[in-house]
């Protein structure tokens, strides 16, 4: 699979996994949304990772790596 296929799904999956909030956050399920954010943000980083660290191996954000992961 090519490096922009997997940003691309991991963009699709993060708004994917927002989609449900509204109604877990009417219900005021926290643990739920925990969840939902923690998959939002791990997808995200992994998309963004994958965006800025396609076929090098040479450092552009340092200090972004240091959040990220």
């Amino acid at each position: 699979m090519a490096p922009w296929d997997l940003a691309t799904l991991s963009y699709i999956t993060a708004v994917l996994v927002v989609i449900p909030s509204p109604s877990q956050w009417r219900a005021k399920n926290v643990p739920t949304l925990s969840v939902i954010a923690w998959l939002f943000l791990l997808n995200v980083c992994r998309g963004t990772n994958i965006i800025i660290r396609e076929n090098n191996v040479r450092v552009v954000a340092p200090v972004y790596c240091d959040i990220g992961e």
